[in-house]
């Protein structure tokens, strides 16, 4: 096979082959290029969500005046379906990204980028609906250097994201915000330089791709076809300082006989934006665990010799400032009595956490046979991340867990016990540090029989490795120990004001106490999959199209951490097989040679999914839907399918743990000792759901190049997998009998009309609750007619949520909670208009987001502008500037650490983007 190109058309991408001459080829492609464009509808965004809708046979004429000897259409395929239409609209909605609109939205990242899709929904820091987020400040849900994506509000785990079509592995950490762990894939794990498109589908895919695609699908698909070589280098900076970027990519492609190859490498490293760096942080993120030391009396019995300034015996004290810790007496506490001493972290804190990332890919694709091409793909990433935050500290102002300042400390001026509050500075900045690498290997067969069958074979072999480093506590019981000590070179002085007179005590022996712990993760995921398609035979309409496949699917997952604690083991492993078999077809039941005055096109397209695992678990799902073109300009679609989403192996890591605890049992009325069994639950089952979406897409005749749609989606998400509450259980007892298990009743206990005591409660995972989620999506695209001037192109789309109706607890009501905390706002939405003139363009995006509830507070919506200039200097040479948040709006107050929702807004500010790119 030789030289490929693609040209996409909202979603008709056509491909063309030439064995001759690359001139002859050109003006061949120039001319079908033509052809297309008078056939189609004239619309061209960069985004769609494929609004226009063409002619079948006009197109089918086009290509037949073409010289077929030297040129053939290859129906490439998108997300949605497995099989490859010549329609541009298919029966389920589909947004596409390319290249062109991901570069002038200006995002350097793609979780960036993600994020403010509409459709997306990221701003739960924890519970079902959390996504991470590592621009998501929020200290205890951030996870540094890790970013995912929930589309529609229903959390990490039901939103399946593929490359190239396929699989990705999954995070080996899990999503820490939620209670059982939900998985995610790591959207930082794959550089947004090495994209070529993304497309979005934002309705249930089960039985297309099995398990996860609840809420949709994102597929990510990498530069693969081009000739030649472009250098870029983009610079990107805050206009208030801090998150400067940069970012260096080389994209090379070669055709040499029948082997094509293609490679790119891609580098982006980011620098941190701390607190203090915007006003509205700065004052923002006081610990109430301060410095200097707070000491406070133990007992009940006031600080001996110290007294409050109103007279009375005081409980606590601060460390008097400016000395040096070893000549103190009690009386120099008496000027500190009472006081407090909150500690300030605005400096130490990174609202945008440093990054640096490293990528490559490459694809060869081998011309074997006429009918046969060897396609190999690698690619590897490697992604480095930090996140500070205040320095260790103890609070422990009630000798908790025995942590006191003993009476025989050589620095302790006092004859007694005494409790301490305070952050460790001498320790320094505490920090987390994530290392993520990536893996990925390809090797496929695509092949025709008789040129009437296209099949295909691959197998995906793709592994991640996290390592996480961090130092977040206090060895409490080696504190304790080292205080004892009555040797001063030996112990600790934590009396000292170290910000007025520097280090006093041993670096090596205060760094003993802290816990450095270390987690490891790998996954890796193995995947076989064939698949056949083709035209069985014809009816009125046109040809009945068929596919069958057939996927195994081996996941593998090893965890080991450094510090065990009562949820995680010292090492955890999972592994799952999965096999599937699944089909696809396409029933055109009108079409070009059977069209009457209202039923210009229908077509049915029917889909089912069995899949199997070695748990013995099974699921068949199955997708109906119905495309209807009542006239050629007008597009009616529908569909119903049945999803699912297998428990997380990060779901099924946590230990059994049996442990004695005081609950309130209401059947009794009584508080008293009983076992709880808790930790993952090796019986959980897959969570269901149901999906409805009906839509329409109308690209009127009289106003050439104008398109509108909308598509109204229901999911019904049911046997949620959550965490049990050893209250919710008791309150709930005949819901869950096998989970209460109580004594025999006593002579008592009859008398009283009691039930036994009870025995054992088991709290383990489980699968429970339910939600109801409407969305409203509308696009809108329209190709201006003034074109004597350059070219216009405007966009628009967003999804309002109809209602957000949850019960998490059985026995719960629906509950609607669309708007609130940690839930999707109503609305969302992005318009663009794009202009071109020979080598100049220009963009301006306007990006809104709905106001949302918080706990105690109505946070307002927000509305940022972005534009963006490009010139081609030179015909190798074009530079482009991205300017974001143009009007440099800060994100809307909100009552939290740093004073905004970082779940929501960022605290950028304008950005500014410069990049060049040039072609040799």
């Amino acid at each position: 096979m030789t030289e490929t190109h693609a040209i996409q058309r909202t979603m008709l991408t056509t491909r063309f082959q030439k064995d001759q001459t690359t001139t002859a080829f050109l003006s061949r492609l120039a001319a079908l290029f033509s052809a297309l464009m008078l056939a189609l509808l004239p619309v061209s965004t960069g985004f769609s969500q494929t609004p226009a809708i063409p002619a079948q046979d006009e197109v089918e004429n086009a290509l037949e005046e073409t010289d077929a000897d030297t040129v053939e259409l290859d129906r490439v395929r998108v997300t949605g379906s497995r099989l490859r239409p010549i329609d541009i609209e298919g029966p389920s909605p589909v947004m596409t990204f390319d290249r062109e609109y991901i570069d002038r939205s200006g995002f350097p990242t793609l979780e960036q980028f993600i994020r403010n899709l509409p459709m997306n929904f990221s701003g739960a820091g924890a519970g079902r609906q959390a996504v991470p987020n590592d621009e998501n400040p929020a200290f205890g849900i951030r996870q540094p250097a890790q970013s995912g994506a929930g589309l529609r509000g229903l959390g990490t785990n039901a939103t399946l994201v593929l490359i190239n079509g396929r699989r990705y592995s999954e995070s080996g950490i899990g999503n820490t915000g939620t209670p059982t762990q939900q998985s995610f894939v790591d959207l930082n794990t794959i550089p947004l330089g090495m994209i070529e498109r993304i497309e979005v589908l934002a309705d249930g895919a089960s039985a297309i791709y099995g398990s996860d695609a609840v809420a949709g699908v994102i597929n990510i698909v990498l530069k693969r076809d081009y000739v030649g070589s472009e250098l870029l280098v983009s610079l990107g900076g805050t206009h208030r300082g801090g998150a400067s970027e940069r970012r260096y990519g080389l994209t090379t492609g070669f055709v040499q006989g029948r082997l094509q190859g293609f490679l790119n490498v891609d580098y982006y490293d980011r620098k941190a934006l701390f607190a203090s760096d915007r006003e509205f942080s700065a004052g923002g993120g006081l610990s109430p665990i301060g410095y200097p030391l707070r000491i406070t009396s133990l007992g009940g019995v006031p600080l001996e010799g110290v007294f409050n300034p109103n007279g009375t015996p005081a409980n606590a004290a601060l460390v008097p400032p400016g000395q040096d810790g070893t000549t103190l007496t009690r009386d120099d506490f008496n000027a500190t009595a009472g006081q407090t001493s909150p500690y300030a972290t605005a400096d130490l804190y990174s609202l945008i956490t440093p990054t640096e990332r490293y990528g490559a890919s490459t694809r060869l694709v081998f011309d074997a046979h006429s009918d046969l091409d060897i396609i190999a793909e690698f690619s590897a990433t490697r992604t480095r991340g930090s996140m500070l935050a205040n320095p260790p500290v103890t609070s422990a102002p009630t000798g908790f867990r025995g942590t006191i300042i003993p009476a025989e400390n050589p620095f302790n001026p006092f004859n007694q016990d005494l409790g301490m509050v305070m952050v460790h500075l001498e320790l320094g900045s505490r920090e987390f540090s994530p290392k993520t690498v990536n893996y990925r290997a390809f090797l496929g067969l695509e092949g025709r029989i008789d040129g009437r069958w296209d099949w295909e074979v691959g197998l995906l072999h793709n592994i991640q490795r996290l390592t996480l480093d961090a130092q977040p506590n206090v060895d409490n019981q080696r504190l304790v120990e080292i205080l004892r000590n009555t040797d001063p070179a030996q112990t600790l002085n934590l009396f000292a004001d170290v910000r007025a007179v520097g280090p006093v005590n041993d670096p090596a022996l205060y760094r003993s106490i802290i816990n450095e712990r270390e987690d490891y993760s790998t996954v890796k995921l193995t995947t076989f999959d064939a698949t056949i398609s083709g035209d069985i035979f014809d009816l009125p309409g046109g040809p009945v199209t068929v596919l069958v496949g057939f996927e195994h699917r081996n996941q593998d997952r090893l965890r080991t951490t450094d510090i065990p604690s009562i949820i995680l083991d010292e090492v955890s492993k999972q592994s799952r097989d999965n096999t599937a078999i699944f089909a696809e077809a396409m029933v055109p039941i009108i079409g070009a040679e059977n069209r009457t005055p209202g039923f210009y096109g229908l077509s049915f397209h029917p889909a089912g999914r069995y899949e199997r695992d070695n748990r013995g678990s099974s699921t068949t799902d199955p997708k109906l839907a119905l495309r209807y073109l009542p006239v050629r300009s007008l597009l009616l679609r529908g569909s119903y399918s049945t999803s699912f989403r297998a428990p997380a192996l990060s779901e099924l890591e946590r230990p059994e743990q049996q442990r004695v605890a005081n609950v309130f049992d209401p059947a009794r009325g009584e508080n008293y000792p009983m076992e709880l069994i808790t930790g993952s639950f090796p019986d959980l089952e897959p969570e269901t759901s149901e999906t409805w979406n009906f839509g329409f897409v109308f690209s009127p005749d009289f106003l050439q190049g104008f398109s509108i749609g909308a598509s109204y989606n229901r999911i019904e998400q049911e046997n949620l997998t959550g965490n049990f509450n050893q209250n919710l259980v008791l309150q709930n007892e005949s819901l869950f009998p096998d989970r209460v298990i109580r004594e025999p009743q006593t002579p008592e206990d009859i008398e009283q009309g009691l039930p036994g005591r009870v025995q054992t409660l088991d709290i383990r995972f489980a699968n429970f609750g339910l939600t109801i989620t409407e969305n409203i999506d509308v696009n809108m695209s329209y190709l201006l007619p003034w074109q004597d001037y350059g070219r216009w192109r405007l966009n628009a789309f967003g999804t309002y949520v109809k209602s957000y109706r949850i019960a998490l607890n059985p026995g719960d009501p629906l509950e609607d909670r669309r708007g609130s905390f940690g839930f999707p706002q109503k609305y969302k939405a992005i318009g663009s208009l794009f202009y071109d003139y020979e080598d100049f363009g220009a963009s301006l995006f306007v990006n809104f987001q709905g106001s949302l509830m918080r706990p105690t507070e109505r946070v307002s919506s927000w509305t940022t502008v972005d534009v963006s200039m490009s010139y081609r200097f030179t015909d190798w040479m074009r530079v482009s500037l991205a300017v974001q948040n143009f009007l440099d709006r800060d994100p809307p107050p909100a009552t939290t650490t740093w004073n905004y929702d970082g779940g929501f807004h960022s605290p950028r500010g304008r950005t500014y983007n410069l990049t060049v790119r040039t072609e040799f």
